[in-house]
């Protein structure tokens, strides 16, 4: 299952909109109501365990493509008092020309 992030609290520096909207997969260890449902989550996550199911989506692997590997990032390492991401390395630069100026 996919957790949805929406529920999670964000880490200073760490903007919503370069997340993606779903975190996983985690594993269902029981269903506790009709609706509810637990899973096993990484001891890194402080959230209760238990979810409603409109904050989960069920993972599928890819199999239209299935060669594709799902991306999951690494969680931000934390470097002093802000966090951080490690850049491999940047593949393409593009200069946008607006009225005149180069930015």
């Amino acid at each position: 299952m996919l957790l949805n992030v929406k529920i999670f609290t964000m880490l200073e520096g760490l903007t919503p909109k370069f997340m993606s909207k779903f975190a996983g997969p985690f594993l269902i260890v029981e269903r506790e109501f009709k609706d509810v449902y637990k899973l096993e989550l990484l001891p890194e996550i402080k959230l209760h365990m238990t979810f409603y199911v409109s904050l989960l989506k069920p993972f599928k692997e890819d199999t239209l493509w299935p060669n594709r590997k799902q991306v999951i990032m690494p969680p931000p390492d934390l470097v002093g008092d802000h966090l951080e991401y490690e850049v491999e390395g940047i593949f393409k630069c593009r200069n946008h020309k607006r009225k005149g100026k180069n930015t």
